[in-house]
């Protein structure tokens, strides 16, 4: 009998991010990890993180298809490696965001269509945060601001709390719970309170929150609330849909309508959420109106990857940690 193989992921509250690397990245690749560790980014690096005696093959398979984002280091031997190819393309296949960084070599095949950062010769701690930066602005926002605000409510040294304070206006926004728990940190974690102009620049970014609460409006001529504010545009077969939450599928259906898929961190249907992350359904006219919501899940993370639907019914696939 094949003993299950543990979870790749050590840390339930880091966003999981596959650093696909060769030879000649290996050590950037060990450096990134330890960086990015302090904006919460769990960095799955093989040679470090797979156990002894563990089968290597099916750990990679499983951080894989658990990662949130993969950042590919392109070095020249890129192409050369016999796996790092399989790693870019598996994360496509099931539309997992892939960012590539360009160490000495330009992005090929179907991931050189994205943007690369460029990061030869960069520190790694500069890198890191060039990648957080990236990151925090993708389609797993939602995920980085809530690890960022953990981050920052646990910061183990004035440095740290320096370094994530720098991030703090590339946020694209941040929920009202969160801000009050930005401004608790300061009280609870001397590591916070203590560091040079972080109180100062939290502060800023919650007095910010307060002038676009009262300047935004909506439909019906009230405040929008911090937690309200539109964080992702996400255009569908044309019709552009404004959403706080993650769509990370779509499909059509009658009379021109679409039916999206994704996750949430907030409430989009009922008077509150089924775990800390939860999938949804949302069904749009085609002049992007909502129709209906459903919202689901265990009381852990789900997430809804894509949805079809047909004669009989809509169906969903996905991922659950319930």
């Amino acid at each position: 009998m094949v003993p299950e193989q543990p979870s790749p992921w050590r840390h339930p509250d880091y966003v999981p991010v596959f650093l696909s690397h060769s030879n000649e990245g290996k050590e950037t690749a060990t450096d990134l990890k330890s960086q990015l560790a302090d904006y919460y980014i769990e960095a799955f690096v093989a040679h470090e993180d797979i156990e002894p005696a563990s089968q290597w093959v099916e750990v990679i398979e499983h951080a894989l298809q658990s990662c949130e984002a993969l950042v590919a280091l392109v070095t020249p031997d890129f192409s050369a490696s016999d796996w790092t190819d399989q790693e870019v393309g598996y994360c496509l296949g099931r539309n997992t965001l892939v960012l590539p960084v360009r160490l000495g070599h330009d992005p090929y095949g179907f991931v050189g269509r994205y943007q690369a950062i460029p990061g030869l010769n960069m520190p790694a701690e500069e890198l890191a945060t060039s990648i957080w930066d990236v990151l925090v602005a993708s389609a797993i926002s939602i995920r980085m601001v809530e690890a960022f605000v953990t981050a920052f409510e646990r910061s183990d040294s004035y440095v740290t709390s320096l370094k994530l304070a720098r991030g703090l206006n590339k946020v694209p926004t941040f929920t009202s719970d969160q801000l009050t728990r930005l401004s608790r940190a300061q009280e609870i974690n001397s590591n916070v309170s203590g560091a040079y102009g972080v109180r100062e620049k939290i502060a800023e970014v919650a007095r910010t929150a307060q002038e676009d609460a009262r300047s935004v409006s909506s439909g019906t001529g009230q405040a929008v609330s911090p937690s309200e504010r539109l964080i992702l545009v996400t255009p569908v077969r044309g019709v552009t849909v404004k959403s706080p939450f993650e769509v990370r599928g779509y499909a059509n259906a009658m009379e021109g309508n679409i039916i999206v898929a994704g996750r949430t961190l907030g409430v989009l249907q009922g008077p509150a959420g089924v775990g800390s992350q939860d999938a949804f359904l949302r069904k749009y006219d085609s002049a992007g109106e909502e129709l209906w919501t459903r919202q689901f899940g265990t009381a852990s993370n789900d997430l809804a990857y894509t949805v079809a639907v047909d004669s009989t019914g809509v169906y969903i696939a996905g991922q659950t940690k319930g």
